[in-house]
């Protein structure tokens, strides 16, 4: 099963903050800090999960398509969805 952010953060004996600010590269560790959970996510074989951080976050990059193919007219509708902006695009 694949490493968890929570089993980096236990391993490198660092919150799960740090663990978190030093993934997002946000400069408010020690070299030492960053280089000890470095160390800890590469002997875990850690990888970001893109659900767990879209949830996290409240927001997916993600982008749906639909289209009508029985018109003779192309029409798409796009829609583009965040915590922030919710969008229908007609072209």
């Amino acid at each position: 099963m694949a490493a968890t952010i929570y089993e980096v953060a236990e391993k490198s004996g660092f919150s799960i903050s740090t663990v978190s600010r030093v993934l997002n590269g946000i400069p408010l560790h020690s070299e030492e800090t960053r280089s000890r959970v470095l160390q800890v996510i590469n002997d875990l074989k850690f990888q970001p999960h893109a659900m767990a951080q879209s949830l996290a976050r409240r927001r997916a990059k993600t982008l749906g398509a639909s289209g009508n193919l029985e018109s003779s007219s192309l029409h798409f509708d796009l829609q583009y969805e965040s915590a922030a902006l919710s969008n229908t695009i007609s072209v």
